[in-house]
């Protein structure tokens, strides 16, 4: 029988028999072991050994032996040990237990990597503005009612802005001319600096940023499969993630929204149709409040797109669809939507301490609706 466990007497003996001039493979012997086993059990303890005085007799054939038997004992110690493992190891059912308390403890202190959480806080309906597809550096583009836009949102402390991806002209993957490129009225790098001071301005203002199919490329290549960063707290979703606003006023209580922004899903394209699109948003959470997604240039409320009997935990979810700044000659919006691009920014009044939300179809319709008073 393989000794595994070190007794209080062996360790004396052990502190005995280094202080003799002894090989390790003699102490191993003195004490039932391999060498390597007593060499590091000495180690452990921080016992000094003396060495063999040089008229010590040893010949080859005997320091062989002494390698053998050693080598031997090492291989069968190591394997009492295994067995000894596999009669101690827990059953299937405790591993479960084990794995399951890891689950919890990765969900209370690891954060999901697309959802994120922003609390406003005032006693007034706020008015949400989805933005999106900016297209500054687009020939196309209607800057001055970009910039018109800007002034009315900031004018008034109700609005606030979800931009579901900017999409500026910065990356020309897909596109088979360099058509894009010749009609840019920015270079990318100006349209980067543009949007960057333009959103320092917005950024007391703004909730949440989403990435999109063009400006997403770089931040994907940077980050990997990271989904949600942030600057100066504001969360920014690479391609998707889910939104919780709370509002309400200091020291609550809080009316609890949640949304699920999109401008693209896994690279497929809503395009080519916009409602398995927002099924799949759906399917990322069933329960949100509002799916938001942009790319189609389009505005929409499509409150139609699931039956009522379809959503049955949340018979009052919304679902947006956010338009662009682009309002004249732009072949991609005609060729997929029919006509061209259309400003739109949707709009929803979300009231503080209760649970309610109110859609509308632009900030001014909201402005003129809701009055100064907050009141439908």
């Amino acid at each position: 029988m393989v000794k595994t466990f070190w007794t209080d007497e062996e360790r004396e003996l052990l502190r005995e028999l280094c202080a003799q001039p002894l090989t390790w493979s003699q102490r191993g012997r003195r004490l039932g072991r391999s060498s390597n086993s007593v060499r590091n059990q000495a180690r452990r303890l921080g016992i000094e050994a003396v060495t063999p005085r040089m008229g010590v007799e040893t010949t080859p054939e005997a320091d062989t032996a002494e390698s053998t038997s050693a080598d031997s004992i090492s291989c069968l110690q190591a394997w009492t040990e295994y067995q000894e493992r596999l009669e101690t190891r827990p059953g299937w059912r405790e591993l479960v237990e084990h794995a399951k308390r890891g689950a919890e403890i990765q969900a209370a202190y690891r954060p999901d990597l697309r959802r994120a959480t922003r609390r406003i806080i005032t006693n007034k309906p706020i008015l949400l503005v989805g933005m999106a597809d900016f297209h500054l550096g687009s020939l196309y583009t209607d800057h001055d009612t970009f910039v018109s836009t800007t002034d009315f949102l900031l004018s008034d402390p109700r609005f606030y802005a979800l931009i579901v991806g900017p999409d500026l002209e910065t990356s020309f993957a897909w596109f088979r001319s360099a058509e894009a490129v010749l009609n840019q009225t920015l270079p990318p790098w100006l349209q980067i600096e543009l949007y960057r001071q333009w959103l320092d301005e917005m950024l007391p203002r703004t909730v949440a940023v989403c990435g999109d199919n063009h400006t997403d490329e770089r931040l994907e290549r940077g980050l990997g499969d990271i989904g949600l960063v942030w600057r100066d707290e504001l969360p920014y979703f690479r391609a998707w993630g889910i939104l919780t606003l709370e509002v309400g006023p200091e020291g609550g209580p809080f009316a609890q929204y949640e949304l699920v922004v999109s401008h693209r899903y896994k690279g497929h394209s809503i395009y080519h149709d916009l409602q398995p699109a927002l099924r799949m948003m759906r399917d990322i959470y069933p329960l949100a409040d509002a799916y938001i997604t942009a790319h189609t240039h389009q505005p929409a409320h499509l409150d139609g797109v699931f039956y009522p009997e379809a959503r049955p935990l949340k018979p009052g979810q919304h679902f947006i669809v956010c338009g662009t700044f682009k309002t004249g000659g732009d072949l991609f919006s005609l060729r997929n939507s029919g006509n061209a691009g259309v400003l739109g920014l949707p709009t929803l009044a979300l009231w503080p301490s209760q649970h309610e939300m109110v859609y509308f179809r632009s900030p001014e319709v909201a402005v003129k609706v809701m009055g100064d008073n907050g009141v439908v």
